[in-house]
């Protein structure tokens, strides 16, 4: 009977929020959940948050204003009859390179869930949906990186499907201590 409250516990959980397709309107709240879930610097180092903020904002700015076809930035909004609150992100394009005779595939990135609403199934939707758009798409397989050391990011997209494809090393280990990342991929079914 315990699984039967959990789940009806957990559905009641899904109902409270909806995924849409984001707006210039929700930046501001996209960019506090980007910070806070990517960048954590000592105390010493809080005069970088601004500039942070800055710089995602802005670059946010552009690619919801500016971005190719065959890209997409969800939102997760709690239901509200006043105001809405922005719970998460997640972002997906087609991942291609000028220079690369590799095939191209939807790429899943920045997704984010704000730290009280984790473990509620919203990341859970939001990787859905990105599946779903590139499903739509034409695309029977998307990819995505994650931090080796992510181990809850890791439980997420394991139990939805994804499997290791490789390990990465990338550039910022050089500012931040052992940054591997693992490339993962799932193959989509309908």
């Amino acid at each position: 009977m315990q699984d039967q409250s959990t789940a009806n516990n957990l559905k009641h959980q899904l109902d409270t929020f909806a995924i849409h397709t984001a707006e210039t309107q929700h930046i501001t709240g996209l960019t506090e959940i980007l910070v806070s879930s990517f960048y954590s610097f000592p105390e010493v180092f809080n005069w970088m948050y601004p500039l942070f903020k800055l710089i995602i904002t802005e670059d946010l700015r552009y690619r919801l204003s500016y971005h190719p076809p065959l890209y997409c930035c969800l939102v997760a909004l709690t239901k509200s009859n006043t105001d809405s609150e922005i719970i998460g992100t997640v972002e997906i394009a087609l991942n291609s390179s000028f220079w690369s005779a590799k095939p191209q595939y939807p790429y899943i990135s920045n997704l984010a869930v704000k730290d009280s609403y984790r473990r509620q199934g919203v990341g859970r939707k939001l990787l859905e949906k990105c599946e779903q758009i590139a499903w739509n798409w034409g695309y029977r397989e998307t990819r995505l990186h994650v931090l080796h050391k992510n181990i809850s990011a890791q439980q997420l997209y394991v139990s939805s499907g994804y499997q290791v494809l490789g390990i990465e090393s990338s550039w910022s280990g050089f500012w931040f201590q052992d940054s591997r990342r693992l490339l993962l991929g799932k193959k989509l079914f309908s």
